[in-house]
């Protein structure tokens, strides 16, 4: 059975929203950690008050739910974001931005109800707290932080974390982020992008436009604008090539020679099997042709 505190003022703190539980949460997150108030004492809600306030103001942007079944109401959103274990606060302590939201949702010690783009809007709304605020509210913010018994020393990053090394951009850094980052499949990518494997914007002409054809439609446009439907056999470089729609369309369409560089492994073998099948069902299409290496538009290459 639920119980609701008294409606708050213009001034008050956020409505607490106190749900009696008969024991520990059994979802996702590591139930065996989270740490339920006891009878009769003050809910998560009511302890993490002084840090909400800390972080947000009066009034969090979005309804915040913990591990116990108490919740802050915002008022301000359909969103929720549901706190599953302590684990997800001290993430959040020590990176109060969204890298602390991002590792603790990686970690499974948070969840969201509702649309990503609409928590991700509220949080960029929320007003950012002062310094003479912060410093006020300092001394309550850490009172329950340790009631919460989450302020000790950083957790580990989630494992799916790239853990980089060496000097920032250098060839061997960026090489082994770039492989974290898109050497994990190129199925995991074509359920996110779609059959045109198109790492970027689309152009919609109107309304009715689907993605698959506003992708095309964008890179038709920056090959015009490039001037490729004047200048047939013109050479174009492609850094960054990624799944190589851009590059194969610009071949295929007005006879461009192409040269796409990527250092990912996976998007060249990609590369190189789309325009193989292309050549098998056509045959020879404007600048598109097989080099005696095995690259295809002019050469798909790692760096």
């Amino acid at each position: 059975m639920a119980h609701t505190a008294p409606p708050p003022t213009e001034s008050a703190a956020p409505q607490v929203t106190t749900v009696s539980t008969a024991g520990p949460p059994t979802s996702a997150g590591n139930p065996a950690n989270a740490k339920p108030a006891t009878t009769g004492g003050p809910t998560i809600a009511q302890i993490i008050q002084p840090i909400a306030a800390h972080f947000f103001g009066t009034e969090p942007p979005v309804r915040l739910e913990f591990w116990d079944g108490s919740s802050l109401d915002g008022h301000r959103s359909h969103v929720t974001i549901r706190f599953m274990t302590p684990e997800a606060i001290t993430r959040v302590i020590w990176s109060p931005n969204e890298l602390g939201l991002g590792r603790a949702y990686v970690a499974g010690e948070l969840e969201v109800d509702g649309d990503l783009f609409d928590l991700i809007g509220a949080l960029r709304a929320t007003k950012s707290t002062t310094l003479a605020s912060a410093a006020k509210s300092l001394p309550k913010t850490v009172s329950a932080a340790r009631r919460l018994d989450v302020l000790h020393r950083p957790l580990a990053p989630p494992p799916q974390e790239a853990r980089l090394r060496g000097w920032r951009h250098s060839r061997g850094r960026d090489s082994n982020a770039i492989q974290h980052h898109y050497d994990v499949g190129n199925d995991f990518y074509r359920i996110v992008l779609g059959p045109t494997m198109t790492y970027s914007c689309a152009r919609f002409s109107d309304e009715v436009t689907t993605l698959d054809e506003a992708q095309p439609a964008k890179h038709d446009l920056i090959c015009r604008k490039l001037g490729l439907h004047e200048r047939p056999a013109a050479r174009l470089l492609d850094v960054g090539c990624g799944w190589g729609s851009m590059a194969i369309h610009a071949a295929a369409t007005y006879g461009t020679k192409v040269v796409g560089i990527t250092i990912s492994r996976s998007q060249a073998a990609r590369v190189q099997v789309e325009v193989v099948l292309l050549l098998e069902l056509e045959g020879p299409v404007g600048g598109l042709e097989k080099s005696q290496a095995g690259a295809v538009v002019h050469g798909i290459e790692r760096m």
